[in-house]
């Protein structure tokens, strides 16, 4: 992929369209990253997914029989600055054995392609372009920044100073895109501050989690999972395809269960994806991750579009001057009818 950034959600939707028997994702995820800290190897399968056990075992077995390999020496012949096709000769000795044909692929394309499909892109533009709305992305100088201005300024129409920390570097600018109230200060200052934007994200290292912010106003990872549960429950035109179950981690556990319980609706903490038609918004760690719906082979991500979306629907018939329906008014809303629920999480970092 063009630049060679590519977030692990978009992989997945990449080797989907295409057909691909699998991808390998070089990530830091969320960890200190370059060459002096942290990155490693992921797989992902022909399905999106990553690879379960059964296949990387394989994968290791047949690695003890493996009794020649090819390498490159360098790779500074090879730009992946622009979108195109190189060609790589693979030598034994001074013997060419095969030429490989590689395509350089526009990292955005595919993904937005995909997230058009699934959200109303119309519907979150009448909010994000509005005079009256203020909006901020903080990419943390992570994987996202490379889709922070396709999708938000150009697509959306939020301002270009929207997009806070959104050039990526290889080492995050020294951070740790870790999008919490401690490693995403940045944002918290600027959302808690005077005349604070309305709404605030930010996104992790690889892109598949993030954390929502209102003015003022925290919303913790399993009042997203439940709010956004409950929209899409609704059936209404916030989403045009949405899932009919939710799935969490054990940290927001009491709050799915009570959201799913009222709705007369389906809960498990670890469901068998390939029978069933379940919305994932939490991942094991903070923050709130991608929603997959694998029943219908749709790989949704981004719950800021999700929440961009629901704030839009709430507004888009407030004319201007008129008071808009804030991220704390959803949350507060669905207190209201659910109730609140409270935990304690303790991270030994």
């Amino acid at each position: 992929m063009k630049e060679g950034i590519l977030s692990t959600p978009a992989v997945s939707a990449v080797i989907r369209k295409r057909k691909a028997n699998g991808g390998f994702i070089m990530s830091a995820s969320h960890n200190p990253g370059g060459p002096e800290y942290d990155w490693g190897i992921k797989f992902n399968y022909s399905s999106g997914q990553p690879a379960p056990e059964s296949i990387t075992d394989k994968i290791y077995g047949n690695t003890l029989s493996v009794s020649i390999w090819f390498y490159m020496n360098s790779f500074d012949h090879l730009c992946i600055a622009s979108v195109t096709y190189l060609t790589i000769c693979l030598l034994l000795g001074l013997l060419s054995l095969e030429t490989l044909q590689v395509e350089v692929i526009d990292p955005v394309s595919d993904y937005l392609e995909l997230m058009e499909d699934v959200f109303d892109f119309q519907l979150i533009k009448s909010l994000v372009s509005r005079s009256d709305y203020r909006f901020i992305f903080d990419a943390m100088h992570a994987v996202t920044g490379a889709y922070a201005q396709p999708i938000f300024v150009d697509k959306l129409g939020a301002r270009l100073d929207s997009i806070l920390n959104g050039v990526p570097l290889e080492d995050f600018g020294h951070g740790h895109p870790d999008p919490n109230l401690t490693y995403a200060k940045d944002l918290v200052n600027i959302m808690y501050g005077d005349n604070g934007p309305d709404f605030g994200a930010a996104s992790d290292g690889d892109g598949d989690r993030n954390m929502i912010l209102g003015k003022g106003f925290f919303i913790t990872p399993s009042d997203s999972v439940a709010i956004i549960a409950s929209q899409c429950t609704k059936g209404n035109s916030i989403f045009p395809k949405w899932p009919k179950g939710s799935r969490s981690g054990i940290s927001v556990k009491k709050v799915a269960e009570s959201l799913l319980l009222f709705k007369n609706d389906k809960f498990s903490e670890n469901p068998n994806y390939s029978s069933s038609h379940w919305l994932e918004v939490l991942r094991e760690s903070y923050g709130c991750r991608e929603i997959i719906d694998l029943w219908r082979g749709e790989f949704w991500n981004r719950a800021v579009l999700a929440w961009l979306s629901i704030i839009a629907y709430q507004n888009k018939d407030k004319k201007s001057g008129e008071k808009l329906v804030s991220v704390a008014d959803v949350a507060k809303e669905h207190w209201a009818i659910y109730g609140r629920n409270f935990f304690s999480r303790y991270d030994y970092e």
